[in-house]
This record gives structure tokens, sequence and C-alpha cells, in this order.
């Protein structure tokens, strides 16, 4: 349990990445795919190629290009807000815009939408660095619903997350931001991010770019959690309004 009167901060919420499926199919662009450098993976060929000092650079950037001949699918984990940002769902459509052009700029065009298949969402929250402490420790002990089970790592623990049973399948985590950008003090920004997956097809764009969707799939996994195992209020909701919640025992 977390002690009563340990207060966190919201300062910022929304998408950290998502995985888009682009359909290749009568796009023109399948030779280019089939002859472009890459490395093979079990997601498909990874764009890009060896640079200087053995660096791997991809195609695309920040962004992260899979190709599977077998499908005639591109795959590409978007990176869609500047680097260290989380992009607001609503803003979600400039930053497939500017994927898509420099995908043309690089010979690459689909002429059907793209779809989703995975998201990760997350809540960026300032708090005491012992409590922000206190908080991965209290996580990394919950009891988590239909059998999940959590995991950390760091020593002192400054990652958590909630996986599958059985599996390495990841759901959630929670991690000291401020240990993985070297900035500011340890604990003193934690980020609770969710990764939700979807079937191809199954998940357009603009259910996406729907605040209200985003939130929901946030708090599918943090909410019980919050209302419970950590003694959160029940008034946290973080995503809308931008606001403090606090910890109570």
């Amino acid at each position: 349990m977390v002690n009563a009167g340990a207060s966190f901060v919201p300062v910022a919420y929304g998408i950290d990445d998502l995985t888009l499926g682009f359909d290749m199919q009568g796009s023109g662009s399948i030779q280019r795919l089939n002859e472009l450098p890459g490395s093979q993976t079990r997601r498909g060929k990874m764009l890009g190629e060896v640079v200087s000092w053995g660096r791997w650079s991809h195609l695309l950037g920040r962004s992260v290009a899979f190709w599977k001949s077998d499908t005639n699918r591109l795959y590409v984990q978007a990176k869609v807000a500047p680097e260290g940002e989380l992009c607001s769902p609503v803003r979600l459509g400039e930053g497939i815009a500017e994927l898509k052009r420099r995908m043309a700029l690089v010979g690459l065009v689909s002429y059907v939408e793209p779809w989703v298949t995975r998201l990760d969402v997350a809540v960026d929250a300032q708090c005491h660095p012992a409590d922000g402490k206190l908080l991965l420790d209290a996580l990394e002990a919950t009891r988590l619903p239909n059998g999940w089970r959590t995991t950390s790592s760091g020593v002192p623990r400054s990652t958590v997350y909630f996986r599958a049973r059985g599996t390495e399948k990841v759901y959630a985590r929670a991690y000291c931001r401020n240990l993985k950008t070297k900035t500011g003090e340890p604990y003193g920004r934690i980020r609770l991010e969710v990764e939700e997956r979807f079937e191809p097809h199954a998940c357009p764009v603009e259910r996406v770019s729907d605040p209200e969707f985003s939130a929901e799939v946030w708090r599918g996994r943090y909410a019980s959690v919050s209302s419970t195992s950590l003694g959160l209020r029940r008034r946290f909701n973080p995503w809308r309004p931008l606001s403090g919640f606090t910890l109570v025992s």
C-alpha cells in the first residue's frame, strides 16, 4: 500500500508509438520493397542497412519498417511525436501524414488507408522521488487480474511489467522516465504505459484518433489496479482533464 499523501501530478499523456499496417498490393512499390536492403527478422525484413562504425540505420529514421513479402504488407512501428514527447490522439493524423510523406520520398506508396496493429499509450507524472520509487515497488507487488503477473528490472527497481500468464507478452509497463533519459532526479517522473494489439484491419486510424478510445485503452490496464491495490482515488483520470491525483492509504 502506498502511504497517504503521496502526490503525483500528470504532466503529459498521449500516444508513445504505434504500429501501422499498409497493404502494398497494387501500389507499384512491391519490387522496390523486395530490392531494398534489410535484415531478416521474425517480423519480416527490417528495412535499413549498416552504416559507419557498424551502426544500423533504419530506412524511415526513428520509425522502424518491416516488409512481409508473403502477405505484401508493410508494417511500420511509427514514432508520431518529436523525440521524448507523447502525441495527442487528435494530432495523430498529422503524424501519420508526415510518415506517409517520408515513405513517399523513398518510393513507398500505398493507396489503401493503414490500420493499427499495436498502440502504446502513456501518462507521465511528476512526483517526489521517494513516492515514485514507492509506486514502482507497489506495482511490482500488485496482484493483477486475468492471471497476469508482474516482473521488474533494474537495481534498484526502475521498471515494472504487467505480463501474460505463462508467456513474456507485455500488457503494460511502469518505469522511471528520468532514469531512462538520464535527466532530472531519479524516480521524479514516472511513466505508466499500456500496450494494446489488434488484428489486421480491426482497428482503423480514425478510432485511435478519438481521445476517449486511447483513454479507455489506458484505463483498461490501470483503473482496477489503481482503485484497489494501490489505493488511488477513483477520481483518478489523468487523461481528461489533465489534473493531479493523490495516492491514499
